[in-house]
């Protein structure tokens, strides 16, 4: 099995991702806050059933790049998701202590929607 790797961010990058199986965004492209909250940094023909879409921005959940991955049905692995593991493995380097996955999750996507609405 073959995977061809492509970067998000410039040109060159988004060409050379036209056969790529996996797409990691670490661009700003659709964060909260950017200025480029409904832009996609990849347009949607590069995307289909066989792509994995990383999407490292976790406010909003639900980026313009992730929901054009939905639609494509696209495999997805949000930011949020990146966030939290990045907590629990703190949470366990200064206390022994591993905090369950679905609670730092649900915790963290509830404060986010908090935010989200009350803005």
């Amino acid at each position: 099995y073959e995977i061809s790797l492509g970067l998000v961010g410039s040109e060159m990058c988004i060409r050379d991702s036209l056969s790529a199986d996996l797409i990691i965004n670490t661009t700003i492209l659709g964060m909260k806050g950017s200025g480029y909250e409904d832009i996609s940094p990849i347009d949607s023909t590069f995307i289909d059933s066989n792509s994995v879409i990383f999407d490292m921005v976790y406010n909003p959940t639900k980026t313009q790049l992730v929901k054009i991955a939905l639609e494509r049905n696209a495999n997805i692995i949000e930011g949020l998701n990146m966030l939290v593991y990045q907590a629990i493995k703190s949470i366990e380097l200064w206390t022994g202590i591993r905090p369950s996955f679905d609670d730092m999750y649900s915790k963290c996507k509830e404060i986010l929607e908090g935010k989200l609405n009350n803005e």
